[in-house]
């Protein structure tokens, strides 16, 4: 039998969002100044094109993914691995499983760079070898928020640009405001613009206050403007390891 044939997907709606485990593992697996709200995401899932995927190898629960399916790419923006199932191949098994998923079309993440002088750089690095490993490619585009630089990757056989890069948080932006504010569980943030990277292929000088721990800038100015996969893998674990 086939690693991934080992695990299995369950689609998830707003209703089966509400699942302990899931609830659990996403408000565990990202520190708090970093996440959506929780009851804020399920309440985008019918408004928003997420596809929010629960894992299992039987009935074990493995983790998490969520990937937005915009027409310009397929934004993956979490994933992350149940904490007794860390270090057993499950995150390679359920990266692949994404990936095949989306064969042939493009497919992209934001992480942390690996360019950028900081405290965490060799996590970062570890991160960034990991996708690399799993057939992604470092695209060389690159956004700074709140001092903290993300690098785009992407599926090695899609193209995908800097005015991509713009349509993806355009379109983000769009649907954000749309969202009725009484609904949501935090205050309207607003917005903030971010500055692309001075040098996309170059050293990072400086780090902002997040750069141990992900790549979310405060909760709703992440979502507003510029969504970025904080992933919590079974290789190169810290407490807030994007991979």
């Amino acid at each position: 039998m086939s690693g991934e044939s080992m695990i299995r997907e369950v689609r998830v709606d707003s209703d089966a969002a509400l699942m302990p485990e899931l609830h659990r593992l996403y408000e565990t697996a990202f520190p708090v100044e970093e996440q959506i709200p929780y009851p804020d995401l399920v309440r985008l899932l019918p408004v928003i094109p997420i596809a929010y995927s629960a894992w299992y190898a039987g009935d074990s629960f493995v983790g998490l993914t969520l990937v937005c399916e915009w027409p310009t790419a397929n934004w993956f923006w979490y994933f992350a691995v149940a904490d007794g199932m860390r270090g057993r191949g499950y995150g390679s098994m359920v990266l692949k499983a994404v990936m095949a998923r989306y064969s042939g079309r493009v497919l992209v993440l934001d992480i942390e760079s690996p360019r950028q002088q900081c405290a965490n750089l060799e996590q970062r690095c570890c991160r960034h070898a990991f996708y690399l490993r799993h057939g992604l490619r470092d695209t060389g585009l690159e956004r700074t928020f709140s001092g903290v630089t993300y690098t785009m990757l992407a599926s090695a056989d899609s193209v995908f640009t800097d005015s991509d890069y713009e349509s993806l948080l355009a379109e983000l932006g769009r649907c954000w405001e749309a969202m009725p504010r009484k609904e949501l569980a935090r205050p309207w943030p607003g917005r903030t613009k971010a500055t692309p990277a001075a040098d996309p292929v170059g050293a990072r000088g400086g780090c902002g206050a997040h750069c141990g721990g992900g790549q979310f800038w405060p909760s709703f100015m992440r979502l507003a403007m510029a969504i970025c996969i904080f992933v919590l893998s079974d290789e190169c674990l810290s407490t807030s390891a994007s991979m």
